[in-house]
């Protein structure tokens, strides 16, 4: 599992962020991420100033026993 935490008094965004989770490798395994966000929309354009700003990323993997069997 791997958590993390970013908050800002301000943000801003000269283009719209492009964002992308792969998960790569073998398979055998069951990986999920998510986040929650403060004050900041689920999808963020180029224009605007974002403030107090709090983002909640948590991504888990795990090995899957029945794979492979």
């Amino acid at each position: 599992m791997f958590a993390s935490r970013v908050d800002a008094d301000r943000l801003r965004f000269r283009d719209r962020p492009e964002t992308d989770v792969r998960f790569r490798g073998s398979a055998g395994r069951t990986s999920a991420s998510r986040s929650e966000r403060r004050n900041l929309p689920d999808r963020v354009t180029g224009a605007g100033e974002h403030r107090d700003v709090r983002v909640d990323y948590l991504l888990t993997s795990r090995l899957d026993p029945l794979a492979g069997a």
